[in-house]
């Protein structure tokens, strides 16, 4: 809980580039995703759980490009900093995506894959965790 900043850095090792990766932070039951492609792309959502088989998708940002997407197999990073709780930006290759305020409801994280054709084999380099030194 509290203040921190978590970074994903991954790329497509090899495969389909009409392929996704990312990172996820939340709980089983509400999360938000932020997402890049090979393709230069990127989107940002939420999904909050309505009952036990259904999910409520919010779009936060649609699919777009974004001139600072690295494609094809070249590695990106995800920043995402959360305070107290609440995630207020997203970087993307050290470039502000998103500004804003979404709440968190758990402080879970995880990555995200998909290939909307062929398979892809996704890289996921590395993971980092940066906490606010004021709050130890």
């Amino acid at each position: 809980s509290g203040s921190y900043t978590i970074r994903l850095s991954a790329n497509l090792a090899a495969g389909e580039v009409d392929s996704g990766y990312g990172l996820l932070l939340g709980g089983e039951d509400e999360f938000v995703g932020v997402v890049v492609s090979p393709l230069g792309y990127v989107t940002m959502w939420q999904s909050i759980a309505d009952t036990r088989e259904t999910r409520n998708h919010i779009t936060i940002l649609p699919w777009q490009t974004w001139p600072h997407i690295h494609t094809n197999q070249d590695s990106n990073e995800i920043w995402i900093d959360v305070r107290d709780e609440v995630i207020s930006s997203v970087r993307l290759n050290k470039e502000i995506l998103w500004r804003g305020s979404v709440p968190l409801n758990k402080q879970n994280f995880g990555i995200w894959a998909e290939s909307f054709s062929g398979l892809a084999d996704i890289n996921f380099s590395s993971l980092e965790l940066f906490l606010d030194s004021s709050e130890r």
